[in-house]
């Protein structure tokens, strides 16, 4: 999902009364924010409300690349919300813990070839 400037311009020139961006199935859509409450938005993500928008210093006169940066910004926060992202890894025992004594981990090698940061 990717929000666009058009995205945004679209939320600042719609004639809804609370006009809000939501994704919704896969999709942006703009609704008014009464909608949230209707069987068609129910699982509806509310991503950003015009009032917002307008808070943040962009209107309807921004320049694209004004709208192109709030547009990043929230496909950002949006990725941080993926569960398939913020979900934690099992954790199986580390290389290190899993080492007997006799075998030291790579990082103790010399040109093991793991990049471990400047010499």
């Amino acid at each position: 999902m990717t929000v666009k400037a058009s995205d945004l311009r679209e939320l600042l020139l719609s004639d809804l009364p609370d006009p809000t961006l939501v994704l919704i199935g896969g999709r942006l859509e703009v609704i008014k924010v009464d909608d949230l409450d209707a069987d068609d938005f129910r699982d509806a993500v509310l991503l950003l409300s015009r009032t917002e928008l307008l808070a943040r210093g962009v209107d309807e006169t921004s320049p694209d690349d004004v709208l192109e940066r709030q547009a990043a910004t929230i496909c950002t926060a949006v990725a941080d919300l993926d569960p398939a992202r913020s979900q934690p890894t099992t954790r199986s025992p580390s290389t290190a813990e899993s080492r007997t004594p006799d075998r030291p981990s790579p990082a103790a090698r010399p040109n093991s070839g793991i990049a471990t940061g400047p010499p």
